[in-house]
């Protein structure tokens, strides 16, 4: 997720807005324009939501969790 964030700060640092390249069509049907950076940010949000719903939570998987 930071590293999708960091990209778009970058390009919006280094050129003063972010280079959206990727403009799907399918059909009729026509998406917003966004770029990979874009993709990190939205799918590791999408992991860390998923993550919260497993059984065992995260701190059984920092080692917190009952030993055996």
């Amino acid at each position: 997720m930071i590293g999708g964030a960091l990209g778009n700060v970058v390009d919006r640092m280094r050129i003063g807005a972010v280079v959206d390249y990727l403009d799907l069509h399918w059909r009729d049907m026509h998406w917003p324009a966004f770029n990979l950076a874009d993709i990190f940010v939205v799918g590791s949000a999408a992991l860390l939501i998923l993550v919260s719903f497993l059984p065992g939570g995260a701190g059984r998987r920092a080692g917190q969790g009952h030993s055996t």
